[in-house]
């Protein structure tokens, strides 16, 4: 997690998902050759239950039901009056706010 001029971004996130902008994000999918007609065919990828444990589940499904209601800008505010993206914020460098300093503060 870094701490990004408008709040803490996980890179690798932001990179696969930047492209849907403002917009919904679709199924992963994956493209299928058909071998007789030579043409793809896209299909989603199969959703793996069991990687993210009923308990994160639930936890997330917490933070998204108490968050949803917010704007960008408000989270943009909330994430600024947090310590740890305080601290770690120097512009333009993207600086790492590690799990133990995120942890703490929220203890």
């Amino acid at each position: 997690i870094e701490a990004w001029d408008f709040g803490p971004v996980v890179p690798e996130a932001y990179s696969e998902y930047k492209q849907y902008g403002s917009v919904s994000i679709l199924p992963i999918r994956y493209y299928h050759l058909n071998a007789w007609s030579n043409k793809y065919k896209s299909m989603p990828i199969e959703y793996k239950d069991d990687e993210i444990s009923d308990a994160d589940k639930k936890l997330i499904d917490k933070v998204i039901e108490h968050f949803k209601m917010y704007s960008a800008t408000d989270l943009v505010a909330i994430t600024h009056n947090q310590k740890p993206w305080q601290e770690a914020y120097e512009r333009r460098d993207n600086r790492e706010i590690t799990v133990e300093e995120i942890r703490k503060y929220f203890e």
